[in-house]
């Protein structure tokens, strides 16, 4: 649909955006965080096109930079939350594609996040 490419466009643009910013040292944490968000997005936006492969390596991406980001800074509570919210989304998809042995896996990382939250 018309929407859903202007969507992928701006993801697109952001995504072009934050991996150029991500050079700078003084705006690398920033970037990395509009990267993941930029990366879960096209994978949101892939998936709904039917490109699984390309939807499940966005969301990857997203969700390594996550772990990165939750790694170098573990009292921040959105970064844990954002992890949280990857793996989520990352086992809903192999859900979906029948890959419950990955996705209960998945689901058992959630809920040890979600635990360390709280």
């Amino acid at each position: 649909s018309g929407a859903l490419q202007l969507a992928e466009q701006q993801y697109q643009k952001a995504m072009e955006t934050a991996e150029r910013l991500r050079t700078d040292p003084a705006r690398r944490e920033q970037a990395e965080i509009d990267l993941a968000a930029a990366y879960q997005r096209l994978g949101d936006v892939a998936m709904q096109r039917g490109q699984w492969s390309t939807g499940v390596q966005r969301l990857r991406q997203s969700l390594e930079l996550r772990e990165a980001l939750a790694g170098r800074r573990p009292d921040d509570l959105k970064a844990r939350n954002d992890l949280a919210a990857s793996v989520q989304r990352l086992g809903l998809v192999h859900q979906l594609q029948g890959e419950t042995d990955e996705a209960t896996k998945l689901f058992r990382r959630f809920l040890d996040l979600c635990r360390s939250l709280h």
